[in-house]
């Protein structure tokens, strides 16, 4: 009896329904975003209403343009959670057309420049991006632009990857490869520099990840094998329900960015640029530096005579009114041996409860070229006994070179008056930068109310308001 063939290895993304196919011709261009040597980015209209992604390549002469199409026919094919979806590939008007789904999440470039990510959110956002690779392996194709801001986390906390095999010429098949790995340790590498500073417990637990991005870091082996230690590495960390949790941390963390505008210090590029604080509505838009820019001292000269004149004034006034109510009333007082009648005594009402003590200051508002810092929950409100992400502010005076900026955090027991610390986190701000901010998710332990105070550590020492966490009564 003739051997039976083995069943073949079956890809790991889903194949494409005819339904989520788009004819080119029934697109409408609106808007071109960009151009590069290779084409040109749209933003065309479907007939469904909706806005679709669009790379134009034009002035092929015929045979090329043929081929190019015939190439790009198998990006439609591919399907997977990690993988920006392509819609449509083929002719038109004198040119080849690549249609993506238009994707609405936040930049990677971006969001590191903002956030510090948590070991278990960069788990989550390494594993998901070289997931998107693999499905590209096993369908045969490769990324070619593969960066940081060609990966992009969504409002669900997903990562995707887009703009994937666009770019025809070049090497072959298994150098597109090599590149786009190489990619993606250079990108991890990146991931690991720029997470909060775990504490103890923490950083047991993500010991192999820590280990595994550094590696990538340094560029420390071959990138077949830097990518596997992390991706396994990432995996182990995700177990037991930390991948939800992850994911809808990122969501509520890209929700927030989103919403907020993206305005430049003077000088600086908009990809390396720290989200600015959000100004009230009513204010008008002014430029990061005016904001924090402080007064001139001329001014601070004059207020401070103001007051001083001021506290004089009332401090005479004090003295004239006591001279006079001496004047008028005789002093009454009990003759030797004759003590002052109090009238009856009253019972002393026994002590309440004890409450929340208040929240001592934990620092100056301003130091050095610290200017002030502050600190924001990003869901309301903090409860004892659980994650608190907030978003920290650290407004700078502009300096002539860049400086490092590092805060932690200092927990204030509200009921036992006694001060506990947390890691935070660092960064770089550049010449000319008025603030930095950045996200952080301290864990509160359970049962008192709390406060939550940030605190730098250099270039000088401020301590931001308190965020006072719920507890259980004192």
């Amino acid at each position: 009896m003739a051997d039976q063939a083995p069943p073949a290895l079956q890809p790991d993304h889903d194949a494409v329904s005819p339904e989520t196919s788009l004819a080119l011709t029934a697109l409408v261009l609106q808007e071109r975003r960009g151009r590069r040597p290779t084409g040109e980015e749209w933003t065309a209209l479907a007939p469904d209403g909706r806005l679709v992604d669009v790379w134009r390549i034009a002035g092929l002469e015929e045979m090329r343009r043929q081929r190019c199409a015939d190439a790009l026919a198998p990006l439609v094919r591919v399907r997977h959670r990690n993988l920006v979806p392509v819609l449509a590939a083929g002719e038109r008007d004198d040119g080849v057309w690549v249609v993506s789904e238009l994707d609405a999440g936040l930049p990677l470039r971006r969001l590191l420049a903002i956030a510090t990510l948590t070991p278990t959110q960069a788990a989550l956002v390494a594993v998901e991006i070289l997931e998107g690779l693999r499905a590209l392996d096993q369908a045969d194709l490769w990324h070619g632009r593969l960066d940081e801001t060609t990966v992009r986390v969504g409002a669900a906390g997903e990562t995707r990857l887009t703009e994937w095999g666009r770019d025809l010429e070049g090497p072959g098949h298994e150098e597109r490869r090599d590149e786009d790995r190489a990619a993606a340790v250079r990108m991890l590498g990146r991931l690991g520099r720029r997470l909060q500073r775990p504490g103890r417990q923490e950083a047991v637990r993500a010991a192999g990840l820590l280990t595994a991005l550094e590696a990538c870091s340094a560029g420390d082996g071959e990138a077949v094998a830097l990518l596997a230690r992390a991706r396994a590495a990432a995996a182990a960390l995700l177990e037991g329900g930390a991948g939800d949790r992850a994911a809808r941390e990122l969501a509520v963390l890209t929700g927030r960015v989103g919403r907020e505008p993206a305005a430049l210090p003077p000088g600086m590029s908009r990809a390396s640029t720290p989200l600015p604080p959000r100004s009230p509505a009513s204010a008008p838009l002014r430029s990061p530096a005016s904001i924090w820019t402080p007064p001139p001292r001329r001014g601070r000269w004059v207020a401070a005579g103001v007051a001083v004149l001021l506290l004089v004034a009332i401090a005479a006034a004090l003295a004239v009114f006591a001279w006079h109510a001496r004047s008028r009333f005789p002093a009454i007082v009990p003759h030797p041996g004759q003590a002052a009648s109090a009238g009856p005594a009253r019972p002393t009402p026994p002590p309440g409860p004890p409450g929340p003590r208040p929240v001592p200051a934990l620092g100056p508002a301003a130091a050095g070229p610290i200017s002030g810092i502050e600190i924001q929950p990003l869901e309301g409100s903090c409860k004892s006994g659980a994650v608190c992400p907030v978003r920290v502010t650290v407004r700078l005076e502009p300096q002539h070179a860049g400086q490092d900026i590092r805060w932690s955090f200092r927990v204030f027991d509200r009921c036992t008056g006694t001060t506990s610390n947390l890691p935070g986190a660092s960064m770089t701000a550049l010449a000319g930068w008025a603030y930095v901010s950045g996200t952080s998710w301290p864990s509160l332990s359970g049962g008192h109310p709390l406060a939550l105070v940030a605190v730098t550590e250099t270039p000088a020492t401020a301590a931001s308001p308190a965020v006072l966490a719920e507890g259980a009564a004192c």
